[in-house]
């Protein structure tokens, strides 16, 4: 009776983070700990005690690999997003004539972009990120040849919205926010969003096709564009510039 009980203690113990990590998908740990959980209760059931406990043992350890598993994941998909979208500024940059004066900043952010590249191939999944976080740090707002006369640089979106009275943001990019992580509910609770955490299902339905997993709304990286659907009396355009009113 007593090995019963600690059996049931570490059942609810041990196993209380499985919600944590049952939405993934291709998770080999996970796989291995859900077989080690039935047969963990199956041993138990059939009273051999000492065989459940150390099952439920080794369950604990595939579960907390899995969850290691699925953080390296999300760690790869968001190192992934920020890279392509360092290339995309890069190419977009080489394929429109360079002011001189910015030649050292492109100079920098394609060094930078290189070793993200290298650090990504290398499975060092942070520091990618920060080296093509520090590619768009390079980038970010360079003024090209030919952009004087209102031409509109495509992958700096945010210069297109005016903040016009009465007319909010069409679009946000996610930001690496470290304060408060960035997820649906805080953006939808923006006041230039909705003002109201509770409508980030509008958001997801609206770009869940965006999304790197479309079954789960808590994926998203920086550098995602959000389409922000109009509500009723609403009018919006443009996207929204953390450096404007």
């Amino acid at each position: 009776m007593k090995k019963n009980i600690i059996f049931a203690f570490v059942i609810v113990f041990i196993f209380m983070p499985i919600f944590q990590v049952s939405a993934d998908s291709g998770n080999p740990h996970y796989d291995k700990f859900l077989e080690l959980k039935r047969q963990a209760e199956e041993a138990n059931a059939a009273g051999e005690y000492d065989k459940a406990y150390e099952l439920s043992l080794q369950a604990e350890e595939e579960l907390r690999l899995a969850e290691e598993y699925r953080d390296l994941q999300i760690g790869r998909s968001s190192a992934k997003w920020l890279l392509k979208s360092a290339q995309e500024r890069i190419t977009y940059i080489e394929n429109t004539k360079l002011n001189e004066t910015n030649q050292e900043a492109y100079n920098n952010a394609k060094e930078n972009y290189e070793k993200a590249e290298e650090a990504y191939d290398e499975g060092e999944y942070e520091k990618s990120e920060e080296y093509s976080q520090q590619v768009l740090d390079e980038l970010e707002g360079i003024k090209l040849a030919g952009t004087d006369n209102g031409t509109t640089d495509p992958t700096n979106m945010g210069s297109q919205y005016t903040g016009t009275e009465g007319v909010k943001p069409k679009y946000y990019v996610v930001r690496l926010v470290l304060e408060l992580r960035e997820c649906l509910w805080n953006i939808a609770a923006y006041d230039f969003i909705y003002g109201d955490g509770y409508k980030w299902g509008i958001l997801y339905e609206a770009n869940k096709h965006k999304l790197l997993d479309p079954n789960n709304p808590d994926l998203i990286v920086p550098g995602m564009i959000i389409e922000i659907p109009e509500l009723e009396g609403e009018k919006r355009e443009g996207t929204y510039d953390p450096d404007k009113n």
